[in-house]
């Protein structure tokens, strides 16, 4: 007899194969046309739709819709390639800013977001513990700037641009690091019972520990294995003793590897040993590589992560057609956005102030620009809702509910904001001076002894424009 089960997951597969290659094409038509007013990310979530209307639950995107799947699969290259792209001269130039909105805006975010839907849970009736809401807030920190990121000129802009990337970036990494901070305090804390503890004194001061432990070990890891590729590679070069191309490419692939593995089996956070094993092999190893190696790694980071991304889309929007997985709370999604508005518009108001009353003053522009795209939430935030204590369905749903809103709503409206702000007009941004030229100036003299034992000339002075 045939085999029906078998023909449909075929069929699925291939229309998943050929909704995957529209998706490509509608993001090439989205920016030869100059879409501004719907991003890629929205399109391939409607194809995500359509996809999941044509074939049901028989789809494949049914194996990504799952915390495992995401960590070891989809957001490890994503996010080695935001660090393998992260270059030191802009990062340094807006250190202070990007450090400040970063690490202390995400865990000040995270704060007002889990400090807002414990007191108005019971208004909504919302039946979790504190625990699963601390969880949950630290999914909604995760923000998605590439919306934004799009639709201001970087040439015009670069302080800006720097800046709003730059603090993208140490935003998803924080993120990570508090869910996963969150994760090994309930598994700790936990009784034998399976009773979740509650959130006192003594769970706070353990959550602010893990925190600090996992972030900061996590960071020795990362740059430990970006540097031993850097260390090996000089020596060689100093000994004319040259790899080839393809083993220089292959020894970045299986060091980022052992860089997630080893900080996972520490019990650590991988995503963000990775973002700086990624981050200082771009910087530090790059320059010592066969040229061709260092233009095809780059190329091939950025294609992959950019793969993983266009899938996680498509299985945000398949989620929407799976009926008997999402339960929706109509107003507890609009109230979780109006938390996420109101919390990022404090967070950036202190921050703004923190800057000016101590440090050099942050363009008003540029803040107003920094609270936009924090509004924006993405498939980050969506997967990780995933990994969540339990994974309620109430908390999935919602965190799709959320994603559907700030990537249409405050997505489609990021060229209105940009044009209102007249970003795309205004002339240069001015220097800055005093403190951040002081703090940043350290912070190249650190990088600068970092070049000298790690290396840092480059073999071929024809490949500078492809990495700087």
């Amino acid at each position: 007899m045939p085999n029906h089960n078998g023909d449909e997951s075929n069929l699925a597969n291939s229309l998943l194969v050929l909704v995957f290659g529209c998706a490509l094409l509608l993001g090439h038509w989205c920016t030869v046309a100059k879409m501004r007013f719907i991003q890629e990310s929205g399109l391939t979530i409607c194809l995500g739709m359509l996809f999941g209307a044509a074939v049901g639950s028989a789809g494949e995107l049914l194996l990504i819709l799952n915390g495992q799947t995401f960590f070891q699969w989809l957001l490890p290259p994503i996010i080695f390639s935001a660090g393998f792209s992260c270059k030191r001269q802009h990062f340094f130039a807006n250190f202070n800013v990007i450090l400040l909105f970063g690490v202390l805006g995400t865990v000040v975010n995270f704060l007002l977001i889990a400090v807002s839907l414990i007191e108005t849970r019971n208004f909504f009736n919302i039946k979790l513990h504190n625990m699963e809401l601390l969880s949950f807030a630290a999914v909604l920190s995760a923000t998605d700037s590439v919306a934004v990121l799009s639709v201001i000129p970087a040439k015009d802009h670069p302080t800006l641009y720097g800046i709003l990337s730059g603090e993208g970036v140490l935003n998803d990494a924080i993120a990570v690091v508090l869910l996963r901070s969150i994760g090994k305090t309930v598994t700790k804390l936990t009784t034998v019972a399976g009773v979740i503890p509650a959130f006192d004194w003594d769970a706070s001061m353990d959550l602010l520990f893990s925190f600090c432990w996992v972030g900061w070990w996590s960071v020795v890891v990362g740059c430990l294995c970006g540097a031993f590729t850097a260390l090996l590679l000089h020596a060689l070069q100093q000994r004319e003793a040259l790899m080839e191309a393809k083993r220089e490419l292959a020894l970045l692939i299986i060091t980022a590897y052992v860089s997630n593995s080893v900080a996972e089996h520490l019990g650590l956070s991988g995503i963000v040993s990775l973002f700086v094993c990624g981050a200082v092999m771009s910087n530090y190893t790059l320059p010592t590589m066969n040229p061709h190696a260092a233009h095809s790694a780059e190329h091939t980071f950025e294609t992959i992560a950019y793969l993983c991304e266009v899938l996680l889309f498509l299985a945000l929007g398949y989620y929407a057609t799976l009926h008997d997985k999402v339960v929706f709370a109509p107003a507890f999604v609009a109230s979780t956005v109006l938390i996420l508005v109101v919390s990022r518009g404090v967070t950036v108001l202190v921050l703004f102030c923190l800057l000016y009353f101590f440090a050099e003053p942050l363009n008003p522009k540029h803040a107003a620009m920094l609270w936009w795209t924090g509004l924006i939430r993405g498939s980050l935030a969506f997967a990780l809702s995933f990994t969540t204590p339990g994974s309620s369905g109430l908390l999935i749903s919602t965190t799709f509910g959320v994603v559907i809103i700030t990537v249409f709503v405050f997505g489609g409206l990021s060229p209105l904001v940009v044009d209102a702000l007249g970003m795309e007009s205004c002339g240069g941004e001015g220097s800055w001076t005093g403190t951040q030229k002081s703090l940043a100036s350290r912070f190249r003299r650190i990088d600068e002894k970092a070049q000298m034992y790690l290396g840092g000339a480059r073999r071929d002075a024809e490949t500078t424009p492809l990495l700087s």
